[in-house]
């Protein structure tokens, strides 16, 4: 039981405000997007992000399109810009991964941008013997920025305990280097993995922190 609780506070606290960026259940809605091989051209369809490597479209005939991130160089599914991130790494349990490419949700931009990226853990659940169900995936969530100008991708990961640390404010840090007040609020741990969208807009807007237009989600 004791286990089970822990597993469950760990999950809450590291969802990310904002609406999960992939989820499998949701819906086919109004879109656009841009392919690689016409940057010109914006086509329309009904969209569906499948998973991180996986956009369906059905177009006007109905049929659905299947696309990857070789595929898209950019696209929209309502309210919500999405775009390619490459070569960074997420670290899923002990390990860190690389990540090549994916679709990831474009939060901010400037001169910093600010993207989210979902993935899901585990395997599905399977009924073991006795009915006992065994494996389950969970979805997760993790910022990422690179310079608006750049290509270099950082994920921004934080203790589970205190939503920041020593590896969370040294990977913020190189992009806060011009605004000493920044940097304070990182160092004094001001700051946590919460907090991201409002410091980004502080950077782009070159406003006080907390004084810029709050984030979207």
């Amino acid at each position: 039981m004791r286990l089970s609780l822990l597993v469950t506070f760990v999950g809450l606290f590291f969802q990310l405000p904002g609406r999960a960026q992939t989820s499998l259940l949701n819906s086919f809605r109004p879109g656009s997007y841009v392919l690689r091989s016409d940057r010109n051209k914006r086509l329309n369809g009904q969209m569906k992000l499948r998973s991180s490597t996986l956009l369906l479209v059905k177009d006007e005939t109905n049929k659905t399109i299947k696309l990857t991130p070789e595929d898209v160089q950019s696209f929209q599914i309502e309210g919500n810009k999405y775009t390619i991130a490459y070569d960074f790494e997420v670290r899923q349990g002990l390990i860190d991964a690389l990540i090549e490419q994916a679709f990831v949700e474009q939060l901010d931009s400037g001169q910093v941008v600010l993207m989210r990226y979902a993935y899901t853990i585990g395997s599905p659940a399977t009924m073991g013997a006795g009915g006992m169900m065994t494996g389950g995936q969970s979805e997760n969530n993790v910022y990422l920025l690179r310079w608006g100008r750049g290509t270099s991708v950082s994920a921004i990961q934080a203790s589970w305990l205190t939503g920041g640390g020593t590896r969370f404010r040294e990977a913020l840090l190189p992009y806060v280097n011009q605004r000493p007040d920044l940097v304070n609020l990182i160092e004094n741990g001001t700051i946590t993995v919460r907090d991201l969208p409002t410091l980004v807009k502080a950077i782009n807007t070159g406003q006080a922190y907390g004084l810029s237009t709050s984030s979207r989600n």
